[in-house]
């Protein structure tokens, strides 16, 4: 899809019935809302003209994959703290992807820039499917 912020809504909205139809705990659906629009959001920021979000569920890991067409700067800062681009919005991000995940890895290929996030599960809801 086009890398644009509207397409993040969407896909938070599309994420939140297939976690729901998963059986996946409301706290859960939460986390996984709040990494889905952070990952995309950045996505959307900097990764290019294209995203895509692909979501797995196996056991009680929900694996979270956002690839943008974008690549990595040449030049990391050096410090692993987060810091924020300005006294206000932005920049904590990956900081609360980071917070949240149980793993976070972020890899690059010809394709583009691809960060995966990995959530533990808390035990299914009754009727769920975990």
């Amino acid at each position: 899809m086009a890398a644009e912020k509207s397409m993040v809504r969407e896909v938070r909205q599309f994420t939140s019935s297939l976690l729901t139809s998963w059986g996946v705990a409301a706290s859960d659906r939460e986390s996984a809302l709040l990494i889905i629009g952070e990952l995309g959001a950045n996505a959307a920021r900097h990764g290019g003209m294209e995203l895509a979000v692909c979501l797995s569920l196996r056991n009680q890991n929900l694996r979270i994959d956002v690839r943008d067409s974008g690549r990595l700067p040449t030049a990391r800062p050096t410090s692993s703290a987060p810091t924020a681009r300005s006294a206000g919005e932005g920049g904590w991000g990956l900081a609360i992807v980071g917070h949240l995940a149980d793993r976070v890895e972020t890899s690059v290929s010809e394709e583009g820039r691809t960060v995966r996030a990995d959530l533990c599960l808390t035990a299914p809801t009754p009727g769920g499917v975990l």
